[in-house]
């Protein structure tokens, strides 16, 4: 794995030996999920360039395939140095550095210890929220509590449903009747899923969601 700031400082030239400057800063998508752009600086200005135009990385330098190739839109810049916070309002450090493989981003370094990506609960331009605790996640009622529906092995293991919504993921919370979190958003669909969205009288929203 490499971290962003291994490529910071520098140069970057071509196979065909020229010289286009120093990297200045790498780029991310909003969702710290992948790593997209590498600034480039020089006497000219800057010089911006997606990442997988990248050969080889070395300690002194970096080479790439070409500079004419058209660098993603719609990223930030690695917002190194912001504030990182856990669930329950404690300050955990400021962010120290992204770890990426293959350029999809796997921890957040923070003080020296390592937070996977996935555990980021929320990024503003102030401060990153880690989950640590679920405290913003309401724990579910047990299913028992919910509607009155006949369980039989028809109900709870629909073979049309599980064919065709296994494997995918929800794009959305799906919320009960009473607010609470049913099914959260991302969440790989399974057979047990599938079988608590039935418990909740959800099925119905959940296929229409991912068949969209």
């Amino acid at each position: 794995m490499i971290r962003v700031t291994f490529y910071i400082g520098k140069k970057v030239f071509l196979t065909s030996g020229k010289y286009l400057g120093t990297v200045k800063t790498v780029t991310l998508d909003k969702n710290l999920q992948k790593t997209k752009n590498i600034i480039i600086f020089n006497d000219d200005g800057e010089l911006e360039l997606p990442v997988n135009t990248i050969i080889t990385t070395g300690d002194a330098a970096i080479f790439i395939k070409s500079d004419k190739a058209k660098p993603y839109a719609n990223t930030t810049n690695a917002p190194i140095g912001i504030e990182v916070y856990n669930d329950n309002g404690n300050l955990l450090g400021k962010l120290n550095d992204i770890e990426a493989d293959n350029f999809e981003v796997i921890n957040l370094i923070v003080n020296n210890k390592k937070y996977p990506v996935d555990k980021v609960y929320s990024i503003g331009q102030e401060i990153i929220i880690i989950n640590e605790t679920n405290a913003f996640i309401k724990p579910l009622p047990k299913l028992e509590t919910f509607y009155p529906i006949e369980l039989n092995e028809e109900t709870l293991n629909p073979p049309i449903y599980q064919k065709v919504l296994t494997g995918k993921k929800t794009c959305a919370d799906i919320y009960n009747q009473y607010g609470d979190l049913v099914i959260a958003c991302g969440t790989a669909i399974t057979p047990e899923i599938i079988k608590r969205a039935i418990l909740h009288n959800k099925l119905l929203e959940l296929t229409a969601m991912c068949l969209n």
